[in-house]
């Protein structure tokens, strides 16, 4: 993401809480660690294991905008396991 794109979205969430749903596409072979792992950051509400579209989806809530691309291009990008995801 640009610095210019960034900047938007950090003045245009500014103070408030981002929250996320995100779907991921995993190695059904490890969704119960994946799932586990998912829930154990301080930011996840809520991880649910299920069918159709996805194979877990998990709610999120961030106290701003760099904490959300923090999470998703760190944290849940190295999740071994993780075939896709896509937040919403």
């Amino acid at each position: 993401m640009s610095a210019d794109r960034e900047s938007v979205m950090s003045e245009y969430f500014g103070g408030h809480i981002v929250t996320a749903l995100i779907g991921f596409h995993v190695d059904t072979k490890k969704i119960d660690e994946i799932a586990r792992r998912v829930s154990g950051y301080p930011f996840v509400e809520d991880v649910f294991i299920v069918t159709g579209d996805y194979d877990v989806l998990v709610k999120a809530k961030f106290p701003g905008y760099s904490d959300f691309k923090k999470f998703v291009l760190e944290e849940l990008s190295g999740l071994e396991g993780v075939k896709d995801s896509n937040t919403m």
